[in-house]
């Protein structure tokens, strides 16, 4: 079957099991949009020290190392929609608590356990749209769900913004449990979307009588493709949650000089950039494989981190926001539709859990780093580092990886694609 030709549109993008989806990643991204501003700020503001801060965001990573593997294993088990409405629950009630938080330690704790409720939840979306996807039309599905959560990403931090100015900081965690409020509600009209495969496995391995399937960590997660994607995605977690969510608030205020509500402008405005690049990427993801958006994306997120490095005024701030929107349009989601694709159906959740894994310890391991290299070297040392990491990893996945999409897929199946299980054929 793979060998016949695709269809040039594929299924539609907009069903009634998408639409609610895409509602929620809006509401998602309205909340994290705010969140990506108050965070850094709150922490800093209320203990003066850039590397507590950097601490903050690496224990967050710790917390979605733990959460995502166990997350994604437990949609293949339990479904994905009592995954998806833990982890907006979850979120919620503790971006409630931080809202009276006054000190870093219960701050600290709160937000190192919703991350684990962040983790929960974008594992299990994750893998929901997996399951109302096809390799035909993924990447635009998954453009547009990316292109929800910019909408959201560029409401967020300007709404955020004007909050911090007006009530105060802490308003803005309570904005963001709001924001979590609606997810809920929304996924009351979603259905659940765990395949026949997986359920059957399930309740075959509560009966203790599931046959052996030897191989898949071999076959799927030892390939060369898949430690190429692993790779990319350390990097984009390095520069999103290392640099950008971390970093560049406290540093554009403490060296440029920019206030509150002009940062908060300025992350809307690389989310815009984003939202118009997210749909074009999804149809030549869809068209030419996803290869075709990751490498490039991967290189020009790079220039972004150079830009950041040698900018030391408003203008260079700005450029740099652009450049880092159009990559973030072309990687957010191309790496997890990557990942996608090289799931059985019967095991999807498990493996986009040991995908998120390398997301997460990207943003546990380099914010840290980043951070340390940034004390004692200053923006030039440690950004150009970053740079340099992201540009070897798309050369890395350029040169190494398989496509699992587009035209590429016509060629026959890649000698590194796992043979599905025998509920999938």
């Amino acid at each position: 079957m793979q060998n016949e030709p695709e269809k040039s549109s594929g299924p539609p993008i907009f069903t009634t099991k998408t639409f609610p989806i895409y509602v929620t990643f809006f509401a998602w991204g309205l909340g994290t949009g705010s969140l990506q501003l108050a965070r850094p700020l709150f922490a800093f503001e209320v203990t003066g020290d850039i590397f507590l801060v950097s601490f903050l965001v690496a224990s967050s990573s710790l917390a979605r190392i733990i959460a995502g593997p166990l997350t994604g294993y437990l949609t293949d088990r339990w479904g994905r929609k009592p995954l998806v409405i833990a982890g907006a629950a979850l979120r919620g009630l503790t971006t409630l608590g931080q809202f009276y938080s006054d000190s870093y330690l219960p701050f600290f704790v709160l937000e190192f356990i919703g991350q684990m409720g962040v983790s929960m939840w974008t594992t299990s979306t994750g893998v929901l749209v997996g399951d109302v996807t096809t390799p035909e039309n993924r990447g635009r599905v998954m453009a547009v769900r990316t292109m929800s959560s910019r909408i959201g990403f560029v409401a967020g931090p300007a709404i955020a913004g004007a909050l911090a100015l007006t009530l105060g900081l802490r308003y803005v965690f309570l904005f963001s449990t709001l924001t979590k409020l609606i997810n809920l509600g929304v996924m009351f009209w979603i259905s659940e979307s765990r395949p026949e495969e997986a359920r059957q496995r399930a309740q075959e391995k509560k009966g203790e009588n599931v046959e052996k399937k030897p191989g898949l960590i071999a076959s799927l997660f030892l390939t060369k493709t898949f430690i190429a994607l692993a790779l990319v995605t350390f990097g984009l977690s390095m520069m999103q949650m290392g640099v950008f969510q971390t970093l560049v608030p406290v540093h554009t205020q403490e060296e440029v000089g920019l206030n509150e509500f002009e940062i908060g402008n300025l992350v809307s405005f690389a989310s815009i950039i984003a939202l118009l690049v997210a749909f074009p990427n999804g149809m030549v993801s869809d068209r030419f494989g996803r290869k075709a958006s990751l490498v490039p994306g991967m290189l020009v997120l790079g220039g972004s981190a150079v830009l950041l490095a040698i900018s030391g005024n408003y203008l260079g701030i700005v450029l740099m926001m652009t450049l880092y929107g159009i990559a973030e349009g072309m990687v957010q989601g191309s790496t997890q539709v990557y990942a996608v694709d090289l799931a059985p159906a019967d095991r999807r959740g498990t493996v986009v859990g040991v995908w998120s894994i390398f997301m997460s310890l990207g943003g546990m391991v380099t914010t840290l780093l980043v951070a340390t290299l940034y004390t004692a070297f200053g923006a030039l040392i440690a950004f150009n580092g970053v740079a340099a990491f992201l540009i070897v990893s798309a050369l890395v996945l350029a040169f190494m990886a398989k496509e699992t999409a587009g035209r590429r897929r016509l060629a026959g199946p890649s000698s590194e694609t796992p043979p599905p299980s025998p509920e999938t054929t």
